[in-house]
């Protein structure tokens, strides 16, 4: 797992062969090819804050903003800052710590809706998580936060090989 940024420095550094994010940084040496659209949410435990406004809800995001990235996105998952502030209570450097603080009832977080539908198979009813309706704008509008392109990263210099096309395939299968 890397920051958007040191995953195109890795690649040109043949640390890694490819790279899946949604957050691409743009690289003359690196080619990002879109291979799928994930629909993002917020999600908790079903009664965990029922009620309670955006920003009262308590989230958990990950540790490392991002740097070098090309839209107004700033935090790692994707979160659009810019339209809507959160509160900020736990700083996770893993995916996993994040769901457990929403499994405990402690957190919301921003997550892939296809993430959350594997993790939901894997847990007991009562720690499954459910989206919360979308958040308000500054203008009382709500927030469009649906969709999400996720990319397959590779070096300009090597060609969309079998491999790539089987990444490719496996990432549009796991996200659906």
């Amino acid at each position: 797992e890397l920051v958007a940024g040191h995953l195109e420095r890795a690649l040109v550094e043949h640390e890694i062969d490819y790279g899946i994010t949604y957050v691409p940084v743009p690289s003359a040496a690196i080619e990002h090819t879109e291979v799928a659209v994930i629909e993002m949410g917020v999600f908790a435990r079903a009664e965990a804050f029922a009620g309670l406004p955006l920003e009262q809800i308590p989230f958990a995001v990950p540790v490392t903003p991002l740097s070098g990235a090309p839209d107004r996105i700033r935090g790692r998952d994707g979160w659009p800052d810019q339209a809507i502030p959160r509160q900020v209570v736990y700083q996770v450097t893993l995916v996993e710590s994040a769901l457990e603080l929403c499994r405990q009832g402690l957190a919301a977080a921003y997550l892939p809706r296809f993430l959350v539908k594997l993790h939901n198979e894997q847990v007991l009813p009562a720690y499954q998580l459910v989206m919360h309706r979308p958040p308000r704008q500054k203008d009382g509008k709500l927030l469009q936060l649906g969709q999400q392109p996720v990319y397959l990263a590779r070096r300009r210099s090597e060609s969309e090989g079998r491999v790539f096309r089987e990444l490719a395939k496996a990432i549009r299968q796991v996200c659906r």
